[in-house]
């Protein structure tokens, strides 16, 4: 082994794992650049995602407890709105409850209740609800109903 001198020469072992190392540097950085790239794409055939729309015209409400839960109307587009929500907690085991039993939008003397959601899973878990509605509601309540603490939820537009 003689690093020193006229020249770098290595055993080929030392020769295989360097090259090795660099492969798996490679493909990290070209995993690391794909999902940056990709980061505002919307998967297909789910609604486990949250929107990233910072243009929302809606604000963000909020209700804090065991389980604290964060609401934010996304868009209204073809006859769906998309409301991204956040649930958060240290003590209950979410997947529990069903977010198309527990969830109803209010909207001009109409109950509606999501036609897709996502499994609640672990302490904390975010995702999109989708309503299914004939026109953008202007001004709206969702409640939430049965999670510890707060019996029911009440988030107004």
């Amino acid at each position: 082994m003689d690093y020193g001198g006229g020249g770098l020469k290595m055993p080929k072992s030392e020769k295989v794992i360097l090259i090795g190392l660099l492969i798996l540097v490679f493909l990290g950085l070209g995993f690391a650049l794909y999902g940056f790239v990709n980061k505002e794409k919307i998967p297909t055939g789910t609604t486990n995602f949250v929107y990233t729309n910072t243009n929302s015209k809606y604000e963000t409400k909020s209700s804090s407890s065991t389980v604290s839960i964060d609401l934010t109307p996304v868009k209204y587009e073809n006859s769906k709105f998309y409301v991204d929500i956040a649930v958060n907690t240290h003590n209950t085991d979410l997947s529990q409850f069903d977010l198309k039993k527990i969830v109803t939008l209010i909207y001009d003397g109409k109950n509606i209740n999501p036609i897709s959601v996502f499994s609640l899973t672990g302490h904390h878990t975010s995702g999109t609800l989708i309503f299914s509605l004939d026109e953008e509601p202007k001004n709206f309540e969702i409640i939430i109903k049965d999670l510890p603490d707060i019996n029911e939820r009440s988030f107004k537009w």
